[in-house]
């Protein structure tokens, strides 16, 4: 405590692909348990996180982990209980990363190059095209919701067996994103007004985070690479 950043303290660690890293506060490790009043400690962080690894799915890992240890019987909200964790990418499944200036002219281009990515890897069209929908609509909000002159937006698209993550980052200033994904269609300007169901762009999606952070907007759509299927089956 009290003690500033020194060079000295520096640890460079070489990152293989698909590495990850678990960064945690003591909050975490001080977690009381409700009924014994035992400290949750390392070992125990350790067993949960290595058993989460095991039989689920990293994508989720930070709301599993916490829910986990809530389930144990620990309580998380009597100190600061922060968990970040870093994974490095493996470059196969990285098949989209661009940064642009947003204007209204690159926004349907930006949404044909992701679906061509997507298409290059198998998937259904019908998938791929509301896909692109979405990423149209999404980068149109971040325009019309904001007056700033120049807004940067990092595009990244990740492929998996059976899932793809979109993520956005801008520069834009803080807007509203709940309004934005809880339109009806029957909102005067949701997208059956455009000719496109609002409704059904947000069935093909898995999970949605959205956040802010240093100044930037950061949004991830995971959508399942069988969403079509399912929405077929459902009718």
């Amino acid at each position: 405590p009290g003690n500033g950043y020194m060079e000295e303290d520096e640890v460079i660690i070489p990152c293989s692909e698909d590495l990850n890293f678990i960064l945690f506060t003591d909050g975490i490790t001080e977690a009381i348990h409700k009924k014994t009043e035992e400290l949750l400690g390392r070992e125990n962080l350790k067993k949960y996180t290595s058993d989460f690894f095991i039989t689920k799915k990293k994508e989720n890992f930070l709301e599993g982990l916490l829910q986990k240890i809530e389930e144990e019987n620990f309580d998380t909200h009597q100190d600061d209980c922060s968990i970040l964790l870093v994974h490095s990418i493996n470059s196969k499944n990285l098949i989209l990363s661009d940064k642009i200036e947003l204007s209204f002219d690159l926004i349907q281009d930006m949404g044909n190059r992701i679906l061509k990515s997507l298409q290059k890897e198998g998937w259904e069209d019908k998938t791929t095209f509301m896909i692109e929908l979405l990423s149209i609509e999404y980068l149109n909000n971040i325009i019309q919701h904001n007056e700033k002159k120049e807004i940067k937006v990092h595009v990244s698209l990740q492929n998996y067996n059976d899932f793809c993550l979109l993520i956005f980052v801008d520069n834009a200033p803080s807007w509203n994103f709940n309004a934005f994904y809880s339109k009806s269609d029957d909102d005067d300007d949701s997208l059956r007004s455009r000719g496109r169901g609002l409704s059904i762009i947000k069935r093909i999606l898995s999970n949605v985070e959205f956040s802010r952070n240093a100044g930037e907007n950061n949004c991830i759509f995971k959508i399942a690479r069988n969403a079509a299927e399912k929405l077929r089956e459902e009718g």
